[in-house]
């Protein structure tokens, strides 16, 4: 139980397609096998148990005698039978094969104690003998034949009741029996080593990667088979002769077989000697007979067991019940012997007078002594008047025995009309007696016997005509006219009215027409090209290339100007060396993109080029020059002061001398009145004017605002009278805008500065320059109040510009001048008071009002406030002067000198007081 869950554990890892304990044999079930590679139903072009053998019946044509009626005999399944009655099965290989065994199935086995009849044929319709003898293994519904036969067969023909309702035919060459086995690689020489490359016959396209030059390649079986069929299939046809070595059996060399390549990348050869073989040798050879390389991607050997085995890779013995002839496919033995009286074993011939399947009919007794032969059953001697072979007795062309009065009917000949007349009488028309051909021959040129064949080439009644110039190497069926080779420009073999296809040519249309030939349209039997060469310029021959430059039909056209030096494939027209102004190689369809060109636009425009747009093929320049005035080449630089679009655009005056990028028209030299260079786009902050704004507006524009460019001042000028350059001065007693405003009259002279208006001279009537804001103080007058106001002023207080006394005079009366003195006997403000009468005189001081010339009545000048009555020391500190007092003072002016004398009189409440004075005057 351990051992089975096991190997069922090793199995169920298997890949797809996959069995066996070491997943070493491949499943070719339709659809998936078991793990013991068992299946329903086998995929197409294999049968058996397991499905392990190759059927060639796949590509063969089965028809009925007579019939010409194509019919199938395997449909995947063996319960769809057919039901021929009398007639004969033949199978046409459509080539020669070396076939060993056959298995039909059918309803009624039994049948085969009527007789079996197996016929081979070559290519030519000569019969191949057999070297042995057929040997039937019958299990079931199921028989197999076996036979060993002395050549290749490429038609078998199938008589006797039992395959006259038979459901399946296979035709065996063997199963494939090189899978998964052992290869080794080396290169030619003395000293080279073999190097095992498992898994290299592995069935699997392009898996085989050694390409080495020269490699030769040896393949060991590991058993010995009776191998038919190889196929080497390449990974390319690049060689053009293959050298298959040879192939020996346990170090016995064999056989070496040069043949020419069949097909593309693929060879099929039949080995149909049936010999053990197990060790192979391959190499490549080329025609000169040098050695190279073997590009091989695998090699398939078709084989059958070698006697007294079976099974996957026949693995497995025989059982002793039949150990010599078991079913190769699944060990079973037979229940039939022809010939033989013992199943399975078929070792005992059959008794005398016996013969058939398991010896159970019983020979004729017509026969002398009743012997015949044991396999079919006729007498080795008839007995008594012989007419046939089979010791028939009856009519000999006639078909009414005993009378025999009827003649045969057209088609049969011999006693009772019974026999056949020979397929080769044209008609099937015979002598009813001799069997010779009365109309002629059929596929034969001597009549009436006809046993030579046509020649080839002809073909038909006595071999007159000609096979038809459609059937390759004019070869045909010498019957039928079919070509026997194939066909010529035809596609339909052996019929050949099938013209080929457009683009075929040859043996079948199995060959592609060049694809130098236009529409790969050829001459369907020479391959010369019909409709003219693709890529070359020699129809219809089509071996020279064409020029460089041209392509398509007999290189009649030009190759594109998008094409880099006009370089294109010969056939399509693709560009070869790439696009010239677009992108897309080989088709060059898709244009550059803006600002791109050249060769498969992998150079930029240059940035010259307005938008960077140029021609994608020159490189001039498509929308015009940017920072150049010569489109479209773009070599002549912007004149200075120009830039943009061929130079047509001026540079902003914005820039300092007009000058700027010839592309991007930024101000190069600087900004002139903005203060963001290159861009220029900020204006100069009040204040500031010229390059990039460095510069400052001059003090004598207003405001400091001058024009940013010119550097006039904008707004009119500051202590200058000629706007906007200001060059000339104010005059004197103007100043500010423009000298629009006048000095104030608070400056001396009206005098000010120009630009602020403060005094330059000092103030007049006020004390504090240049502001003069700060009036003179009370008494003070004049430049800076310097200037003290007259004591002829009131109150020294006068104007403090003109210093005309404002309060009157004081001591004169005539204000504001105060130029005239007081009249005598006047004093005071503008000399408005009246000197007392203390005064002698009424004489007093304009200002004080004090007696100048004495009192009058009062001792104390010039005061006068003391009265004679009382002494001069009457009066003490507290007291005063009553309004009673009266003062005189007397003046005497002499021209000679000045002598005064003042009285006063002073009355103070009846006192007096007298004093004498002399007051010298000024």
């Amino acid at each position: 139980i351990c051992f089975f869950i096991q190997v069922n554990q090793i199995i169920a890892q298997c890949p797809q397609k996959m069995f066996g304990a070491n997943c070493t044999d491949m499943c070719h079930c339709d659809g998936s096998c078991n793990t013991q590679g068992e299946c329903s139903f086998c995929s197409p072009l294999w049968f058996g148990y397991r499905c392990q053998y190759y059927s060639i019946y796949y590509s063969a044509k089965t028809n009925i005698t007579n019939t010409n009626v194509e019919i199938t005999l395997h449909d995947g399944k063996d319960s769809t039978c057919i039901s021929q009655t009398g007639q004969r099965i033949i199978v046409d290989l459509q080539d020669l094969a070396p076939v060993s065994w056959l298995r039909l199935v059918t309803p009624r086995p039994d049948d085969l104690q009527y007789g079996f009849k197996i016929t081979f044929q070559d290519n030519t319709l000569e019969t191949v003998n057999l070297s042995r003898n057929e040997t039937l293994i019958v299990v079931g519904n199921t028989i197999d034949v076996r036979f060993q036969l002395n050549s290749e067969v490429q038609y078998i023909i199938l008589e006797g009741k039992v395959v006259q309702e038979m459901c399946t035919l296979d035709i065996s060459i063997g199963q494939r029996v090189s899978f998964m086995k052992t290869a080794y690689y080396s290169t030619p020489g003395t000293n080279s080593t073999k190097t095992l490359y498992p898994g290299a016959l592995d069935a699997q396209e392009n898996s085989n990667p050694i390409t080495d030059g020269g490699t030769l390649w040896e393949i060991d079986l590991e058993s010995s088979y009776i191998v038919q069929r190889f196929q080497i299939y390449f990974k390319s046809a690049v060689f053009s002769r293959a050298d298959l070595k040879g192939f020996d059996s346990d170090g016995v060399f064999i056989n070496r077989q040069i043949f020419a390549t069949q097909g593309a990348n693929n060879i099929t050869f039949f080995w149909w000697e049936k010999t053990l073989l197990r060790y192979f040798s391959l190499t490549a050879e080329s025609e000169t007979g040098a050695d190279f390389t073997l590009a091989l991607d695998d090699f398939m050997a078709y084989g059958e067991c070698p006697k007294g085995t079976w099974g996957v890779q026949c693995r497995e013995n025989c059982s002793s019940e039949c150990p010599e002839f078991c079913r190769y496919d699944d060990g079973l033995c037979t229940k039939y012997c022809l010939g033989y009286s013992d199943p399975p074993k078929c070792k005992t011939v059959c008794s005398f007078g016996t013969w058939g399947v398991n010896c159970s009919n019983q020979c004729s007794n017509r026969c002398f002594n009743q012997s015949c032969d044991r396999i079919n059953g006729k007498c080795n001697q008839c007995l008594g008047f012989k007419v046939t072979s089979d010791c028939t007795i009856g009519c000999f062309g006639y078909r009414d025995p005993p009378e025999c009065s009827i003649e045969c009917d057209t088609g049969t000949w011999g006693v009772n009309c019974s026999s056949q007349c020979s397929d080769r009488c044209f008609n099937q028309s015979c002598d009813s007696r001799t069997s010779k051909c009365t109309q002629g021959c059929l596929g034969f040129s001597d009549p009436p016997e006809c046993t030579t064949k046509c020649d080839t080439g002809t073909w038909g009644v006595n071999c007159l005509s000609q096979c038809s110039d459609r059937c390759f190497n004019q070869s045909c069926d010498s019957r039928t006219s079919k070509c026997t080779q194939g066909c010529l420009g035809f596609s339909d073999p052996p019929d050949c009215t099938t013209k080929c296809d457009t683009g075929t040519w040859g043996v079948n249309c199995s060959s592609q027409c060049s694809d130098r030939c236009f529409n790969q349209s050829c001459d369907s039997r020479t391959s010369k090209c019909t409709q003219g060469c693709l890529g070359f310029s020699d129809p219809p021959d089509c071996t020279t290339k064409c020029d460089t430059g041209t392509w398509g039909v007999n290189c009649s056209s030009q190759c594109s100007d998008r094409c880099f030096n006009q370089s294109c494939d010969s056939r399509t027209s693709k560009c070869t060396q790439g696009c010239l102004g677009f992108s897309d190689p080989p088709d060059c369809t898709t244009k550059c993109d803006t600002g791109t060109w050249g060769v498969n636009c992998s150079s930029q425009c240059s940035d010259t080029c307005f938008n960077q747009s140029c021609d994608s093929r020159t490189s001039k320049c498509t929308q015009g020059c940017l920072g150049f005035s010569d489109p479209p080449d773009c070599t002549t630089k912007c004149d200075t002061g120009t830039w943009g679009v061929n130079c047509s655009s001026q540079c902003s005056d914005r820039c300092f001398n007009q000058s700027c990028d010839s592309r991007t028209s930024k101000c190069t030299q600087g900004c002139l009145g903005f203060s963001d260079p290159p861009e220029c786009t900020t204006k100069c902050d009040n204040g500031t004017w010229g390059v990039n704004c460095l510069s400052q507006c001059s003090d004598r524009c207003f405001n400091q605002s001058c024009d940013s460019r010119s550097s006039k001042c904008t707004q009119g000028c500051l202590g200058f009278s000629d706007p906007p350059d200001c060059t000339t001065k104010c005059d004197t007693g103007t100043w500010g805008v423009n000298c629009s405003s006048q000095c104030s009259d608070r400056c001396f002279n009206k005098s000010c500065d120009r630009i602020t208006s403060k005094c330059t001279q000092g103030c007049l009537g006020f004390s504090d320059p240049p502001d003069c804001t700060t009036k003179c103080d009370t008494g003070t007058w004049g430049v800076n109040c310097s200037s003290q106001c007259s004591d002829r002023c009131f109150n020294k207080s006068c104007d403090r510009i003109t210093s005309k006394c404002t309060q009157g005079c004081l001591g004169f009366s005539d204000p504001p001048d105060c130029t005239t003195k007081c009249d005598t006997g006047t004093w005071g403000v503008n000399c408005s008071s009246q000197c007392s009468d203390r005064c002698f005189n009424k004489s007093c001081d304009r200002i004080t009002s004090k007696c100048t010339q004495g009192c009058l009545g009062f001792s104390d000048p010039p005061d006068c406030t003391t009265s004679y009555s009382d002494p001069p020391s009457c009066m003490t500190e507290s007291q005063g002067l009553s309004s009673e007092a009266t003062i005189a003072i007397a003046v005497s002016l002499s021209s000679f000198g000045l002598i005064v004398i003042v009285i006063v009189l002073l009355k103070i409440k009846g006192m007096a007081c007298t004093a004498n004075a002399v007051v010298p005057l000024n």
